[in-house]
Parts: structure tokens; C-alpha cells; sequence
């Protein structure tokens, strides 16, 4: 799978500031086995969705660069 990171960001209602890594250019469900493996990877690598982290859609949202840099590292 392909991965790009966008330089624009998300900004939540808290004003917290997410780094965007777009799996592919297309749907996550042309290979969905690794689209839950990385689900999985980043839950183990970061803990429980929500803060850190989330998924959305092809997107994988990093609120620390560290970790959108090891997600990539791990999935490149």
C-alpha cells in the first residue's frame, strides 16, 4: 500500500492539531486485511483510538509527528 502525508492538518473542537496520512490514493477496501492490520498495529504501537490517534475513512489522523512518522516507518 501507498502512503502520503499530506502537510495539511485537523484542527478538533479542542483546537488540538491532527498530521493526515492517507492510505493509498484510493479505497481502503482494496486490501482490507492490511487496513485492519494497521488498525490493529497503530492501537498496540499508540493505545485506544481516540486521543492520539484515529482512523477515518483512508486516513489515519497523528496528533505527534513522532507517531506519524513511525506509523510510516512501519508501513512503507
Amino acid at each position: 500500500m501507498k502512503l502520503i502525508v499530506e502537510q495539511e492538518t485537523y484542527v478538533d473542537k479542542d483546537g488540538t492539531e491532527y498530521i493526515s496520512v492517507e492510505v493509498d490514493g484510493r479505497s481502503h477496501y482494496g486490501d482490507y486485511p492490511t487496513w485492519l492490520a494497521m488498525i490493529d498495529w497503530a492501537a498496540a504501537a499508540f493505545g485506544p483510538e481516540a486521543d492520539r490517534w484515529h482512523v477515518s475513512n483512508k486516513r489515519f489522523w497523528f496528533r505527534d509527528k513522532q507517531d506519524a512518522e513511525w506509523f510510516l516507518l512501519r508501513w512503507s
